[in-house]
C-alpha cells in the first residue's frame, strides 16, 4: 500500500497502528502499519528495505481533521497532512 492510500482511508485503519514508510517520504512510499508498542524504533528494516516510523494513524487522523475544513483536493490535502507528519516525525528525532 502507499502513503496516498493509506491517508485516504486513514478511518478504516485502528488508531493505535504505527505508520512506517519508505524514505523519501511521499505519497507514493511503501507503507507498513504495525501496533504501536512502547518506545518504538525509529528505523525498521525488512530484507533491503528500511521503513522510517512516520506517526502513529492516531496522529495522521486528528491532522487530517484539522485540515478537512480547507477546501482542498484529496491530494493536496494528503500532500499537506504528509508535510505535518514529516516536521512532526523531524522534531521527534
Amino acid at each position: 500500500m502507499d502513503l496516498f492510500s493509506l491517508l485516504l482511508n486513514l478511518r478504516e485503519f485502528p488508531k493505535t497502528q504505527l505508520i512506517y514508510t519508505t524514505q523519501p517520504w511521499s505519497l507514493e512510499a511503501e507503507v507498513l502499519l504495525l501496533d504501536a508498542i512502547p518506545n518504538p524504533a525509529a528505523v525498521l528494516s525488512i530484507g533491503q528495505q528500511a521503513y522510517h516510523l512516520l506517526s502513529s494513524v492516531e496522529e495522521a487522523y486528528i491532522l487530517s481533521l484539522r485540515l478537512g475544513r480547507q477546501n482542498l483536493c484529496s491530494r493536496e490535502r494528503c500532500q499537506q497532512l504528509l508535510e505535518q507528519l514529516e516536521q512532526s516525525a523531524l522534531s521527534r528525532a
